[in-house]
């Protein structure tokens, strides 16, 4: 406080959480993981070992770290893997025309 450099002492009135440290870590592989290979976002969390079923239990859910593995790969332009199943493939609606839809166009405009 006005330039002046205050020191607080507090008493912790709770333990570690070892479980929080365990998600920390396993998040931050996770994140690595992202940056540096081009696996699809279910095959690393799938490689990801965790310490403990604690730890494992306290993670966010499949589709949220499948997100986290996204959001990354977007920030850092990273290539997307190929989609493995037909679920994890996504076709834009510009794309998104049947071969009947464009045969009635075509005898439309002729």
């Amino acid at each position: 406080i006005n330039n002046e450099v205050s020191f607080h002492k507090d008493d912790h009135n709770h333990t570690p959480n070892a479980e929080e440290s365990g998600v920390k870590k396993c998040i931050s592989q996770i994140k690595e993981m992202s940056n540096q290979s081009e696996l699809t976002p279910q095959q690393i969390i799938a490689q990801i070992p965790c310490s403990s079923r604690a730890v494992s239990v306290a993670l966010p859910t499949i589709n949220a770290m499948k997100k986290t593995v996204l959001r990354i790969r977007h920030r850092k332009n990273a290539p997307q893997a190929n989609p493995t199943v037909l679920s994890e493939l996504t076709i834009f609606k510009s794309y998104n025309m049947t071969n009947i839809y464009i045969q009635r166009t075509i005898s439309f405009i002729q």
